[in-house]
């Protein structure tokens, strides 16, 4: 188990002093990684130097569907040179079950060249996956209906499903085994708040799901000090609850 810190969660330090700045605030906080959104200028060769410097791995990207699905070498590539355990689509949306099966078997062609190179290809979630389309019919169970858990796995953000009205518990034990990567992000009904400080039972969605192999914190909170205090409250609160 590893815990990697999601630099959108910092993206004013990023943005304003450059994404090595942004490691380095990953590092100090405590986390044994990060999960890219965005390279901010550099190269692969060039970002995965920079966290070898600080002994950071890296749990994964986020890219859009249209790079994953149109140029899937190149991203297969750049997360093959830093390292990357997985790297994941953080967005989708469709009107119809028909569009989400079609995206869905075109993530499954997709996550198979990933598979064959060694990178685990994920889908993350946000509110709108959770909610049904129709009667019964959810955008996520069509997704993972239509891709193999060896091609495609769920990155199951934990705070969008609370949010979305379901149990995170609930949705981790239908899935169990295809959740490595878990978007662990806490939820006081409001705003984004640190891990085990919200509404969200952090035990009972790992115990239900499975021990991942990376935890990826993310706090969205405009406040930036705020958001830093949070994300050092969430690593303590997993490494005191789940590091074995």
């Amino acid at each position: 188990m590893k815990i990697a810190l999601q630099l959108y969660s910092i993206r004013e330090i990023t943005e304003k002093h450059g994404l090595c700045a942004a490691l380095d605030q990953a590092k100090e906080l405590g986390y044994d990684g990060i999960e890219f959104a965005g390279l901010f200028g550099l190269d692969a060769n060039h970002a995965k130097a920079e966290l070898d410097k600080r002994g950071l791995g890296c749990a994964g990207f986020h890219d859009g569907y249209t790079d994953v699905l149109e140029h899937t070498d190149a991203m297969i590539e750049k997360a093959k040179i830093c390292g990357a355990y997985s790297l994941c689509v953080p967005y989708f949306d469709a009107d119809s079950a028909e569009e989400w099966t079609d995206f869905a078997k075109k993530l499954d062609a997709a996550g198979e060249k990933f598979q064959k190179a060694g990178i685990r290809l994920g889908y993350h979630n946000h509110e709108h996956e959770i909610k049904p389309i129709a009667p019964g019919i959810r955008p996520i169970d069509i997704i993972l209906a239509n891709s193999s858990p060896k091609n495609v796995f769920f990155e199951m953000d934990t705070r969008h499903v609370k949010a979305a009205g379901e149990d995170p518990a609930a949705l981790a034990k239908k899935y169990a085994g295809r959740i490595p990567v878990l978007h662990a992000r806490d939820w006081d009904g409001n705003d984004d708040c640190e891990v085990g400080g919200g509404l969200i039972d952090f035990e009972a969605t790992v115990r239900e799901g499975g021990m991942p192999e990376w935890f990826v914190v993310e706090n969205e909170n405009e406040d930036l000090a705020r958001n830093i205090r949070q994300n050092a409250a969430s690593v303590a609160y997993l490494r005191k609850t789940f590091w074995h």
